[in-house]
């Protein structure tokens, strides 16, 4: 008999699949039919919308007539009159809200199509304790028939959220989630963190007292899947970027970490990212504890990327003396001074700094 062999990465897609595959045909004994007008989107949901998609259902309705067909509609969301006033995430790139809005037009051209609904798949909803019905999972299939004009969408049976824990609920759906596009990396992270956030809050803990080996096991989740990310779910500041979406691979996330702290500063700067108050430059450790040998490691002078560009070094020796904590430094390094522009002073500058952050 001969064995496939697969390494362990396709197991662990192959296993997630499995899973999928389980889940969705549990559910798919108990289908029901809710009116679309009669369901409420979760606000913090895997997928990061940048629009009210009331408010563009109102203005396709406006440009093209209450009773527009889907067919009707441009591929580019930026031909729809006045598409400017959907806009609702700032946070988000206007393109990539954009891109959002395209993609679902065209979906809606997908879900007017006939006998095209059983390929579409159901969406999730629970039904919150004050009676209202929310979209779980589906977010884009349910924008999408509200775009379709359509009156009725396939769901799963509506759980009740008395009868779930919050961050049961928030798993399933993040393992079930079948939309046309994947989820980015950055919707992931934020997925993972709101399961984390919501198991603390049923525990009565703090999040950082949720062990990894917890996390997975309570989930059923692999060790592949949150071995990189799980550390930083609880960080604020990670979660802001990736609300913006920035983060749109597992490397990215890994190029930010692997940065000194005032280069995170100028990085979330150039990024227009909210930088909070515990973002702080921070002195190079003088001695770093290596586990494997026992050996120390020391570091006697803080060292800054080297550049000759005098707009880079300007912007470095700006962030860091008006970061809280260190702006005592500019009486002892600019004697009262501006800060330079030209690259031999501002080296100068660079160096001072170097030696008042290694004392």
């Amino acid at each position: 008999m001969t064995r496939l062999k697969v390494s362990g990465n396709q197991e662990d897609k192959l296993g997630a699949k499995l899973d999928q595959y389980e889940m969705a045909q549990e559910r798919a004994t108990q289908l029901v039919l809710l009116n679309v007008a009669d369901l409420n989107l979760k606000q913090d949901n895997s997928r990061v919308f940048g629009f009210d998609h009331h408010a563009l259902v109102a203005l396709l309705k406006k440009s093209y007539g209450e009773d527009y067909s889907p067919f009707d509609l441009p591929d580019d969301a930026s031909e729809i009159p006045g598409i400017e006033t959907v806009i609702t995430n700032p946070d988000l790139p206007l393109e990539k809200t954009l891109d959002q809005i395209s993609k679902l037009l065209n979906f809606a051209r997908h879900v007017a199509t006939p006998n095209k609904l059983s390929k579409i798949g159901p969406i999730n909803v629970v039904e919150r304790r004050d009676g209202r019905l929310e979209v779980q999972s589906g977010n884009r299939r349910y924008i999408a028939h509200l775009i379709a004009r359509k009156k009725m969408i396939e769901s799963t049976k509506v759980q009740r959220l008395s009868d779930y824990n919050e961050s049961q609920i928030l798993s399933e759906n993040l393992l079930e989630n079948t939309g046309q596009d994947a989820l980015t990396f950055s919707e992931k992270f934020l997925a993972y963190r709101r399961v984390r956030l919501a198991f603390a809050k049923e525990l009565g803990r703090d999040p950082a007292s949720i062990k990894r080996s917890e996390f997975i096991s309570k989930f059923n989740y692999r060790l592949a899947e949150v071995k990189a990310i799980y550390p930083h779910l609880i960080d604020e500041q990670i979660a802001l970027i990736c609300m913006k979406g920035l983060f749109k691979a597992r490397a990215e996330l890994e190029n930010y970490l692997a940065l000194e702290e005032f280069e995170k500063h100028l990085w979330l700067e150039e990024h227009d990212v909210e930088i909070l108050s515990g973002d702080e430059v921070v002195q190079t450790p003088v001695e770093t504890e290596e586990k494997k040998t026992g050996r120390v490691r020391k570091s006697s002078v803080v060292k800054f990327p080297s550049t000759k560009d005098p707009v880079l070094a300007f912007q470095i020796v700006k962030t860091i003396l008006n970061t809280e904590g260190y702006k005592h430094l500019k009486d002892s390094v600019l004697n009262g001074k501006r800060i330079p522009k030209s690259t031999h002073e501002l080296a100068e500058v660079m160096e001072k700094i170097s030696k008042e952050l290694s004392q």
